[in-house]
């Protein structure tokens, strides 16, 4: 029968983990402990590599703002390439 908790943990499980906590409690309650069990790991490994809830949330939220990074630079980009209008206003709108 296979440990439900993992020895080691994939990063991007323990992230979206996080994201997903936070929007469901207040910052307030999630702990390290329940972020763990969520992530199907334990509350040692993740002070291994995070000092605290912030950093993780932090961390978490990073990988967010990476990816809407990543999608305003391709709305850029095709503005700067198509020239049109239409997106220029959604530009606007995104940016507004």
């Amino acid at each position: 029968m296979e440990n439900p908790l993992k020895k080691n943990f994939d990063l991007t499980d323990v992230l979206a983990a996080t994201l997903e906590l936070d929007e469901q409690i207040k910052y307030e309650d999630l702990m390290m402990d329940i972020i763990a069990k969520h992530a199907h790991t334990n509350k040692s490994v993740l002070y291994r590599r995070w000092d605290s809830k912030y950093e993780i949330v932090a961390a978490a939220i990073q990988t967010q703002s990476d990816c809407l990074f990543s999608i305003f630079q391709q709305v850029i980009d095709t503005v700067l390439l198509e020239g049109t209008c239409e997106n220029c206003l959604v530009i606007s709108l995104l940016f507004s």
